[in-house]
């Protein structure tokens, strides 16, 4: 119930600023160009909120997951690099050895 006096809350204080926005002399004499860049930036940023809300829930949700994976990402990392140093140290002996024939 209280989501929902919010939201409607949000849409009432949206469509106040809408209209005192709108009604100021500087908006109607903008030209075609301004305008669509008023309303690209207004449409750009609540899609941006809608989306960081919607990122935000999920990854909420799934912490546990998330830091399971993350652990994972980094253990194999660390065990790569570990392999890669000591492969390139092996080669750099092999390569050291002097082959007698």
């Amino acid at each position: 119930m209280k989501t929902i006096f919010n939201k409607i809350g949000l849409i009432l204080l949206a469509l106040v600023l809408t209209v005192n926005i709108t009604s100021c002399k500087s908006v109607q004499n903008a030209n075609n160009k301004q305008k669509g860049g008023a309303i690209g930036a207004a449409g750009g940023a609540l899609l941006g909120a809608l989306l960081v809300t919607t990122l935000v829930k999920v990854v909420m949700e799934n912490l546990e997951l998330l830091l399971v994976v993350l652990l994972a990402v980094a253990l194999v990392y660390l065990l790569v690099t570990k392999w890669t140093n000591k492969l390139n140290k092996l080669k750099t002996k092999f390569l050291a050895l002097k082959w007698n024939v």
